[in-house]
Formats: structure tokens, C-alpha cells, sequence
């Protein structure tokens, strides 16, 4: 909270304005330490804040929105008039409308977020203790997917990946400088699982683990 506030002093200082993508925000899996957007921390005046449906409806619908100060919205009505002068995707966003103004967008949200919760508690609580050894997950509250960085070396983490991917499991990866060494890390989407598939999926990247010497 803490860095959030300074980040705040320093756009009124500099006179900035801070983009803030808020993603995946609707799904917080937890009650506790929840992080409150920037422009409720009194940033009305410095915050653009931008976030998207396509996770919380059908990614062809390709909604977004953008939250502005005050002084923003004249200019960028004119800007979008400028680039995009036909409305795009008039009729879902009336549609959208219709859909949050009678509530029932809401609940669509509350029975996404339950659904949601309970695959990214399942498949935390497996990773944690099945490949904590291998990968130092990130601790989240929100989101669609989990991540960590492996923990071993390159040429480790090549064995560990092929033999995952012999047992008919993928993750999608990163890669970075980190303190000097390449560090390699690991995200795992769980949206399109069920809870089964999510046990049968850890159990194969466990196995996974042992085929390539990795866990005994």
C-alpha cells in the first residue's frame, strides 16, 4: 500500500498519468488483502484506469473500458473519433448494457467467481505440495492462472518441460535475466479445466518430474 501511495505523490509531482490495467481484477479468490485499484486510493486526477469483459464473458466479444479523469474525456473522445469514427461494436455493448442493468451481470460474475475459486484453491494447494520443490510458485489472490519460477537450471527445466510434454501436459513459459542467472518461469491456466482434469494434470507433470530425474 505503501509503494502505491509514493507512485501516487510521484505522478502529482511530475505531473503524470499512470495507466493502470487493472486485469483479471474481477477474480480475487481471496477475502483478505485484497489490493484496491490506484484511482480509489485518490487518484481520480492522475489514473487512467482500463479494464476488459473478455475474461468474464466471451473472449469474441473484444469489450473493453477505460475509467478517466475529468480532463482526459474531452480529449480522448476526439482522439477515438479521430482513429475509429463508426462505433465499434455497437450492438454488444448495448447488449452488455441491457445485461448489467437488470443485474444480471452480476450474478454471472458471482457464479464465475465461485467456479473459479475453487479450481485456482484446488490446483494452488497441489502445486504447492506436489512441485514445491521444483518451482517457487508466486503467492496470488487473483487471476486466472498461477505462476512460479523454476528453481533448478536451464538444461533441468528443458528435461522437466519434454517429459511434461510426453505425458500430454503444457504450460505457457517465460523467461528472464534475473540477478545474473536465466530464470525460467511457469504459468498455469486453469479457467477451462474441470477439478478433475485439474488432479490428472498435476499428476502428470509429477510424473513428469520423475521421468526426467527431477522428483523422486
Amino acid at each position: 500500500m505503501e509503494r502505491r501511495q509514493r507512485l501516487l505523490e510521484w505522478a502529482d509531482a511530475k505531473g503524470a498519468v499512470i495507466i493502470e490495467d487493472d486485469y483479471d481484477s474481477e477474480f480475487r479468490h481471496r477475502r483478505q488483502g485484497a489490493v484496491e485499484p490506484l484511482r480509489v486510493l485518490g487518484g481520480e486526477e492522475r489514473v487512467v484506469y482500463v479494464g476488459s469483459f473478455t475474461k468474464s464473458l466471451l473472449p469474441p466479444t473484444r469489450l473493453g473500458y477505460a475509467v478517466l479523469p475529468p480532463p482526459l474525456v474531452e480529449p480522448f473522445t476526439r482522439a477515438q473519433a479521430l482513429f475509429e469514427p463508426f462505433p465499434v461494436n455497437l450492438l454488444e455493448q448495448k447488449a452488455l448494457a441491457a445485461f448489467m442493468a437488470g443485474g444480471a451481470y452480476e450474478r454471472h460474475l458471482r457464479r464465475m467467481k465461485r467456479s473459479y475459486g475453487r479450481k485456482f484453491h484446488l490446483l494452488s494447494e497441489l502445486v504447492k505440495r506436489e512441485l514445491g520443490s521444483l518451482v517457487d510458485w508466486t503467492e496470488s489472490d487473483a487471476g486466472l492462472h498461477l505462476f512460479g519460477w523454476w528453481r533448478g537450471g536451464e538444461a533441468e527445466y528443458r528435461a522437466f518441460r519434454s517429459a511434461g510434454e510426453a505425458e500430454g501436459v503444457r504450460w505457457s513459459e517465460t523467461e528472464a535475466e534475473l540477478g545474473g542467472q536465466r530464470r525460467f518461469g511457469l504459468y498455469l491456466n486453469f479457467p477451462h479445466l474441470t477439478e478433475e482434469q485439474i488432479r490428472e494434470g498435476v499428476r502428470r507433470m509429477v510424473r513428469g518430474g520423475e521421468r526426467s530425474g527431477q522428483r523422486s
